[in-house]
């Protein structure tokens, strides 16, 4: 059985399963990506690669031509503008995009975009896209988006957010481990990767398989209220 195949079964047998820095390296072998295995410690980054600030705010209409042009350069399977203005007037779904400021003659440019769903009626926050310009990849502006999120789930009283990733999306699946998500499940060639506030993934909790609790009877008399053997009420 192959690497690929073991993973894929592990997962499904046993949720929550994380993956090894070896299994990392096998996979990105496979997929004929580079991966600094032999290197024990991460070089620093060169000046290029340098994290950026840039400014975050909701999407508008005005910047869906970007996102789209973005979308279309990193993604294998880009959303069209109509699918973008579909979600963006959902009131369940919201966008935030990071702006980078103009300076002399460069004009302002939205170099990142997330699109992800919040109902009212759940408690937690589902990724649908998220997608940054390639030549500002590696500038922490995806882990900026993200950490927005993350945010929202400790101030919203949300439990997890979560996305739906295609398997062969080894890129994001890797990002999106680097963030502290990790895989839950693999069906139907995607994996689901969540992240939790607290770290701790609770759909591996079945309260079925909990220990039976002992019923407590209640007597219409208090501890509090009770004065042992002579029966007496305390006032």
């Amino acid at each position: 059985m192959k690497l690929r195949e073991r993973i894929q079964t592990a997962l499904k047998q046993e949720k929550g399963i994380r993956l090894t820095a070896a299994d990392v390296q096998a996979l990105a072998s496979l997929h004929n990506i580079g991966f600094p295995a032999k290197r024990q410690y991460r070089r620093k980054p060169s000046p290029s690669k340098e994290p950026m600030k840039g400014k975050e705010r909701h999407i508008y209409q005005g910047d869906l031509d970007s996102v789209v042009a973005i979308d279309n350069a990193v993604a294998e399977h880009p959303w069209s503008k109509d699918e973008y203005l579909k979600r963006i007037h959902d009131p369940d779904i919201r966008g935030r995009v990071i702006e980078l400021p103009g300076r002399g003659r460069r004009p302002r440019a939205v170099v990142a975009a997330v699109i992800y769903e919040r109902p009212r009626n759940r408690s937690w926050i589902q990724i649908e896209r998220i997608v940054v310009e390639p030549k500002y990849q590696l500038r922490s502006f995806g882990r900026q988006l993200i950490a927005l999120l993350q945010s929202d789930l400790r101030f919203g009283r949300l439990t997890h957010i979560e996305m739906h990733v295609d398997e062969s999306n080894l890129s994001l699946l890797l990002f999106l481990r680097a963030v502290g998500f990790t895989a839950l499940d693999v069906s139907h060639g995607e994996v689901l990767m969540s992240y939790y506030w607290d770290s701790h993934p609770r759909p591996f909790h079945e309260p079925e398989l909990d220990p039976p609790r002992q019923r407590e009877e209640s007597d219409w008399k208090s501890s509090i209220y009770d004065d042992g053997e002579s029966g007496d009420t305390k006032v």
